[in-house]
């Protein structure tokens, strides 16, 4: 984003290419030859929209580039931006809140420092990853992956067991990753949620009445 527009850049295996400008051209109202990022493709205007969409080749890979705009010179004054970088320079110019993979142990550290983790949650697989996330997005794995498996031990074990899975999860309230990802989404109040009805009757709050059971793993990301 440049603060006005918005694009969303995909890329896909290479053989994929052709299918999806197939896609794309069959819903059309109008179709250009572009140049993007020193490279020729096709950019695509959806049928009763400003939403545009180019796709091309680069090696391997099939690129995609899509946003609304204005019209179509709008999108070619954003498109001429693009280009391919070295993995550093792309490195650097990440937002403060990127993750990196060399950061990325230290991170989910600090992010667990106060949270009762439970004993089968694998905090070196969280640790492990050659992906780049922002904290919002690793926020939500790391505590995903400690929910799922205390509300696993609540649905499984015997009393005991399920009293202590309730009290970690009430705990959450003062895990500091939920606290600072309150304001940027609703993934604080989904945990939340699942604490409170863990320590009630398993009622989780929604557009219908719902229980753990049935929906700890489509709401949390659980294994199943």
């Amino acid at each position: 984003t440049n603060g006005e527009n918005a694009v969303n850049l995909t890329w896909r295996p290479a053989e994929t290419h052709e299918d999806y400008v197939d896609d794309r051209a069959a819903d059309a109202a109008e179709t250009w030859d572009v140049e993007i990022a020193r490279r020729h493709g096709k950019l695509f205007r959806y049928e009763g929209t400003t939403d545009f969409t180019a796709l091309w080749i680069d090696g391997d890979l099939s690129l995609e580039l899509r946003g609304v705009f204005e019209n179509v010179h709008a999108y070619r004054a954003i498109a001429r931006t693009l280009d391919r970088v070295d993995e550093e320079t792309w490195l650097a110019a990440l937002p403060a809140d990127t993750v990196t993979p060399d950061e990325r142990a230290a991170v989910v550290d600090e992010m667990l420092s106060d949270v009762h983790v439970h004993p089968d949650v694998d905090v070196d697989a969280l640790k492990e990853s050659a992906t780049i996330n922002d904290r919002y997005q690793l926020g939500a794995r790391v505590t995903a992956a400690v929910a799922c498996e205390w509300i696993e031990q609540w649905l499984e074990g015997n009393s005991p067991e399920k009293v202590k899975a309730a009290g970690a999860m009430a705990g959450s309230r003062e895990w500091a990753i939920l606290r600072e990802m309150r304001p940027q989404g609703a993934w604080t109040e989904v945990i939340w949620e699942y604490a409170d009805a863990m320590a009630g009757d398993g009622q989780v709050p929604g557009g219908r009445p719902m229980t753990v059971v049935e929906s700890y793993r489509d709401g949390l990301g659980c294994p199943s």
